[in-house]
């Protein structure tokens, strides 16, 4: 049986992969059939989680103490804008829900109602700079990369 590990939107916001991939690694049983650790490379930097850096695709070859890859595909950014494209309906379908949720959540935080209003147009921006930014040249500038790992022997 395999479990599946899914890492989204995190590896962006890690600087000692070294580090990072020895945690994980704890995560995954020390059974010879192979883990799932699937990570998608994308940022959510204009949502306040700053200092992301967008790692390459191959990165993951280079840290290998912990784990082993054992594969990777790379899918076109065109997949993850439309997400994106999808996230923004579902967020313009539900206004007036998400924005009485996100202002209640300031007021409980001691913050005025208005931050609500300000991460609700947050969300809006970042949905449509990924959409956009990930469809880029047919999607080939950014994509979303998956890796399964497996524990290190």
């Amino acid at each position: 049986m395999q479990a599946q590990l899914m890492l989204p939107q995190m590896f962006e916001h890690m600087k000692n992969y070294e580090v990072l991939l020895k945690k994980v690694s704890t995560w995954l049983r020390p059974r010879p059939e192979e883990q799932d650790a699937a990570e998608r490379a994308s940022s959510s930097s204009n949502l306040g989680a700053v200092g992301g850096t967008m790692p390459s695709f191959d990165l993951f070859l280079y840290f290998q103490s912990h784990v082993t890859l054992v594969k990777s595909w790379y899918l076109s950014g065109t997949h993850y804008s439309r997400t994106a494209e999808h996230w923004l309906k579902l967020q313009d379908t539900h206004t007036r829900e998400s924005l009485k949720v996100l202002r209640e959540d300031a007021a409980k935080q001691g913050k005025r109602e208005i931050e609500g209003d300000i991460l609700f147009n947050r969300f809006r921006v970042f949905y449509l700079a990924v959409a956009e930014f990930f469809n880029l040249d047919g999607g080939e500038q950014w994509g979303v990369g998956h890796y399964l790992f497996k524990r290190a022997n």
